[in-house]
């Protein structure tokens, strides 16, 4: 079963590493984009299963 994907937007750093660790280690693909422009573009080249 391919391994679905997750874009965390979030402008803290803190939060974007925490929920790409933990979200990582539940063996998600995790994107993180710093801001809501970061994330449409991160959306549009490769659609997450989840935002």
């Amino acid at each position: 079963m391919p391994k679905k994907s997750v874009l965390v937007i979030d402008e803290s750093d803190l939060f974007r590493d925490y929920f790409k660790t933990r979200l990582g280690r539940a063996g998600l693909i995790v994107e993180v984009a710093i801001n809501g422009l970061d994330g449409i573009a991160k959306m549009r080249n490769n659609p997450p299963a989840l935002i």
